[in-house]
């Protein structure tokens, strides 16, 4: 894990983004992560998480256990990647319009693969298997100290609670002490399912090629090409 915490903090500071990021983490195969020493404790229902580092980028590694997931929660003046380290990962955006919450799209990422979590989204994470555990390693920016302020969305009963820094995760399972305040019918859940929501699958066959390795592909293809010219 230094070794990618080292190629982030290599960013200059003024130079942080989304995308900045995402070249780095991109470069990288999250299957072969040395997550082991950073691994928070094995719970058997829900997920824990542990903190890596918050400097100059959040790093943490959670473990769900199997068919455990986030409450659906609002990204709301961060962003970040999520890479699957082992297991299948779901996640699912939604959108707010006119009180309404409708689901949007759900990605399916297995070991190896990077889930984008742009600023502004309303999303859940969630193990994909109701037989196996799930690891994953999150990088966001600005870092979280903790969950104050996080809203979270309980779509069963329309409610909407805020967090406060006390909170251990983004879930409904958290005592009442871990919210700064609970709304009751905040909106409505649309479970019609008149709009299917897109679906996507992201599963890694082979890590990305670093840019040296690229070169020599390039290379050794224009030379078999000019070969093949010269015999003609």
């Amino acid at each position: 894990m230094e070794q990618i915490i080292q190629s982030l903090r290599s960013i200059p500071a003024d130079r942080i983004s989304f995308e900045e990021v995402g070249r780095v983490l991109y470069q990288t195969d999250p299957a072969s992560y040395p997550y082991a020493e950073h691994l928070p404790e094995k719970v058997t229902t829900g997920y824990s998480r542990k903190i890596v580092t918050l400097d100059p980028i959040e790093c943490l590694v959670l473990y769900w256990s199997p068919g455990a997931a986030s409450a659906v929660h609002f990204h709301e003046g961060f962003w970040g990647y999520v890479a699957v380290v082992r297991g299948i990962c779901q996640n699912v955006e939604y959108a707010m319009k006119d009180g309404i919450l409708r689901e949007t799209s759900i990605t399916t990422v297995h070991a190896g693969g990077i889930v984008p979590e742009q600023d502004n989204i309303i999303h859940t994470i969630r193990n994909g298997s109701e037989t196996q555990p799930l690891i994953t390693v999150h990088f966001y920016h600005p870092a979280l100290v903790n969950l104050d302020g996080l809203q979270i969305y309980d779509l069963a009963n329309g409610r909407i609670g805020i967090l406060n820094d006390q909170a251990a995760s983004a879930s409904w399972d958290e005592p009442v002490s871990s919210f700064s305040r609970i709304t009751d019918h905040a909106f409505s859940y649309d479970t019609s399912g008149d709009d299917e929501p897109a679906s996507h699958i992201i599963r890694p066959l082979i890590p990305k090629p670093d840019a040296t390795t690229i070169s020599n592909m390039l290379e050794a293809y224009y030379d078999d090409q000019a070969t093949m010219y010269d015999y003609l």
